[in-house]
């Protein structure tokens, strides 16, 4: 299949995928075994399934799908029993990007509204939805390697210039933010890790 996402998993020894048979296909998750060199789907709907991650203490996947009657929802699969779970039930256009923060406790992600995209933690135990800022033309979003900060940037004119982006690292604990200078600079600020 055409491959938009790979994740491998904690023993690196099997690798979430997605992908279908051409970039315009509709896209499922599947699983590949690098010791048996096997693919299994894990996945097989008609609507888009994607973005797949692995939870980090649990035999269990994250992923994107448009499934539901509102657009990219995050949906859980438990792969020991097949339990499927919707974790969101927001009116965002899509869900793009997400991390798991706070000693693996929370997911973050951001939902896009238009122009604006929004900012959000998500506890998938109890499925709470905490909104925490929204930013218009957001650049680019990373994590912080010990899962307590964010670092965005966005650009208010919708122009993707150096010269308009602005940058900020938000802290999860806290929830104050911190303006990063990096002016003149594309891309923008990311965690090395």
């Amino acid at each position: 299949p055409y491959i938009h996402t790979i994740s491998p998993s904690n023993n690196e020894r099997t690798i979430l995928l997605d992908g279908g048979g051409d970039r315009l296909n509709l896209r499922d998750i599947f699983l590949y075994n690098m010791d048996t060199g096997t693919m299994q789907n894990l996945t097989s709907h008609p609507a888009n399934d994607m973005r797949p991650m692995w939870h980090p203490e649990a035999n269990e996947i994250i992923f994107v799908s448009n499934r539901s009657e509102y657009v990219g929802q995050l949906f859980s699969l438990n792969l020991d029993d097949d339990t499927l779970t919707q974790l969101t039930f927001s009116e965002q256009i899509g869900i793009y990007r997400r991390f798991w923060v706070l000693d693996n406790a929370y997911i973050f992600y951001v939902g896009q509204n238009g122009v604006e995209q929004n900012f959000y933690l998500l506890d998938p135990v109890t499925r709470e939805v905490k909104f925490l800022f929204s930013r218009p033309h957001v650049l680019s979003v990373d994590v912080s390697p010990d899962g307590t900060q964010i670092v965005f940037s966005f650009t208010a004119s919708g122009f993707f210039r150096a010269e308009d982006a602005q940058s900020y690292i938000f802290d999860l604990i806290t929830r104050e933010f911190t303006r990063v200078d990096v002016q003149n600079v594309l891309p923008q600020p990311l965690w090395r890790r």
